[in-house]
């Protein structure tokens, strides 16, 4: 596979028309899957934001994003989810790979999609939800 796709709940922020991170998952974080893959897609939520201070770039040469629509809670979640499902339906494909950084309720929407679609995934398990 050339190209992977790897959800995760974190929240990006856009300035400018670019994806920005405050903390976590920058550019040079995305890096290690090129190792493996020629291409990474990153489907996230994103917000927008009036500064720059502070941000690091997450997009570059070799790394895309996809944005899903916004939530934050799970109130806006439950309203949205019709939406954000509608959204991974439009983008998979099974040319590609999927990994699916969780606990996460992305994930929770994009785990039934593929295994209809029969396409295989792969899981990154990066916390306990016991433990969440």
């Amino acid at each position: 596979m050339k190209r992977v796709n790897i959800t995760l709940d974190f929240r990006f922020v856009r300035y400018n028309g670019q994806v920005w991170t405050k903390s976590s998952f920058d550019y040079k974080f995305w890096q290690r899957y090129l190792m493996t893959f020629e291409h990474v897609n990153i489907i996230a939520r994103v917000e927008d934001t009036d500064s720059q201070e502070g941000l690091k770039p997450v997009t570059g040469e070799g790394v895309s994003f996809t944005e899903i629509p916004y939530f934050l809670g799970p109130k806006d979640y439950f309203f949205k989810r019709g939406a954000i499902r509608k959204k991974l339906k439009e983008i998979i494909s099974p040319n590609e790979a999927y990994i699916m950084r969780v606990p996460s309720t992305i994930a929770d929407i994009l785990q039934p999609l593929l295994m209809k679609n029969n396409i295989e995934y792969g899981i990154e398990l990066v916390g306990n939800p016991y433990d969440t």
